[in-house]
């Protein structure tokens, strides 16, 4: 058995039942501290791999805490990986291309769809097939990706220049793992 501490809330709940907006401090603290927990896993070599915001629960103090880690796997860098990982919402093109080779770079891609989800207030690409998502992310990110940049297209299953820093992280150790909670 596993016991947690208890959390009346996930992200998904604070935006459906929320009457207003986030303010954009409120936004900052939330994202701030997935984003260090986020590091603390991929400092340790364990990439999430379903990244949502019904997986980031909410503690009665407002601080954050990432929770299902049954998609997760150790890694060292690119790997040969399951490509049927990560809601399909907030998966990255490179996956929804059918990518094999991937990093802990597919958490920092879905960190960004929930940043732009509790900005928006709604999900950025909710769509129901692959196919779909990937238009809408061209649609919503730039050009039509195989006229803008076809060579790299060819490339994406060993794409490894928008990966995290050498060392792995998303930016260092940060002071309090898990931010402040919400004011």
């Amino acid at each position: 058995y596993l016991i947690f501490e208890y959390a009346p809330s996930d992200l998904t709940g604070l935006l459906a039942y929320r009457k207003q907006k986030l303010k954009p401090p409120e936004i900052k603290c939330l994202v701030k501290q997935l984003a260090n927990a986020l590091d603390y896993c991929h400092m340790h070599n364990i990439m999430h791999r379903d990244l949502k915001p019904s997986n980031v629960l909410i503690t009665g103090t407002g601080v954050l805490k990432l929770c299902d880690f049954g998609l997760s796997r150790t890694f060292q860098g690119f790997g040969n990986y399951s490509t049927r990982v990560i809601t399909l919402w907030y998966r990255p093109p490179e996956l929804l291309l059918g990518a094999k080779r991937y990093d802990a770079s597919v958490d920092v891609w879905s960190l960004g769809c929930i940043f732009g989800e509790l900005l928006a207030g709604s999900a950025l690409f909710p769509e129901s097939s692959e196919g779909k998502v990937f238009q809408k992310i061209c649609e919503r990110c730039g050009a039509n990706a195989e006229e803008a940049w076809p060579e790299e297209l060819r490339r994406l299953p060993q794409f490894g220049k928008l990966g995290p820093r050498p060392d792995g992280g998303l930016g260092g150790p940060r002071p309090g793992l898990f931010g402040e909670p919400l004011p």
